[in-house]
């Protein structure tokens, strides 16, 4: 949440990216990539991940609460999801 919230709403603040939402998506997008470059190789899978929260994040952000749950939901499914993969593989 803090790269969309964070990375999202103070560039769009900016009057380089203002409205520009597919920058946006992509920069918050990198930013979270980044953040989880331990180890490297997880620095794409992460881009891809934020990708998704991103967008979502973008497309309720008027609704600040729901961009919140939403993004928070579908990053808690895909962390089940790979601790359950990984506890039972």
């Amino acid at each position: 949440v803090i790269f969309q919230h964070g990375v999202v709403r103070l560039s769009n603040r900016l009057p380089i990216f203002r409205g520009k939402r597919s920058v946006l998506i992509l920069l918050s997008a990198a930013a979270f990539g980044l953040a989880h470059w331990e180890p490297v190789f997880h620095v794409f899978h992460s881009f891809l991940l934020g990708l998704l929260l991103a967008y979502a994040y973008v497309l309720k952000m008027d609704r600040a609460r729901e961009a919140f749950w939403i993004v928070t939901a579908i990053h808690a499914a895909r962390n089940l999801i790979s601790f359950t993969l990984g506890f039972l593989l």
